[in-house]
């Protein structure tokens, strides 16, 4: 329990040291500990909190999805939060991102958009696929980035369709995601995306 002490005897910086003594004390107790240290103002504790949370045992998850999503409530970095629940292996962790992406509260959905980003699953894509109707500017971008990285086909003509709006974030981030998941480089213009993909409906690569 030494690394837990260390901890507490340095509240307002745990240091990436301490942190990494915490991966090899197991138990509930060290949760809240590892959860404070993910509002650290220093970038490589919170990645340190990050990466211990994420690795721990099993046996731990299920306790440990309950604190963090109590937590996403009130959270003042909610995305932080959210990048530990998509890192673990739990599924109720998954499932709680995905409940999230319905959430009334603008600042929740893009929590939970960031965290499925942060490390996608093929089963992310049509919980996620939705959110590009979203009436919130910033969640309809954020989706955009988030089927990027799932290289989800479904979603590239209404991909191709955002490239007509008006928000130049918006079609950046909807080109951006088109050349992720095609693999093809064409300017942001929505005529030329339609007739690949025309053509690559018509004639599917082999």
């Amino acid at each position: 329990y030494g690394g837990r002490t260390q901890l507490n005897e340095s509240p307002a910086n745990p240091g990436r040291f301490t942190l990494r003594g915490l991966t090899h004390v197991y138990g509930v107790d060290v949760h809240p500990h590892l959860i404070k240290a993910l509002y650290e103002k220093n970038r490589g504790v919170r990645l340190e909190a990050q990466r211990v949370l994420i690795c721990r045992p099993a046996r731990e998850h299920r306790a440990l999805v309950r604190r963090l999503v109590r937590e996403l409530g009130s959270a003042a970095h909610k995305s932080r939060v959210a990048r530990v629940l998509a890192g673990l292996d739990a599924e109720r962790a998954r499932e709680s991102l995905y409940a999230l992406l319905t959430d009334a509260r603008v600042e929740n959905r893009f929590a939970a958009l960031d965290g499925l980003s942060s490390n996608p699953r093929p089963e992310d894509a049509r919980h996620v696929l939705p959110l590009l109707a979203d009436p919130d500017l910033g969640i309809r971008k954020r989706t955009c980035v988030a089927l990027g990285r799932l290289k989800c086909e479904e979603a590239i003509p209404d991909l191709i369709s955002l490239l007509r709006q008006e928000q130049v974030g918006l079609t950046k981030d909807a080109h951006w995601a088109l050349e992720r998941i095609s693999g093809v480089r064409l300017r942001r213009d929505a005529s030329l995306w339609e007739t690949w993909w025309e053509l690559r409906v018509r004639l599917p690569e082999e």
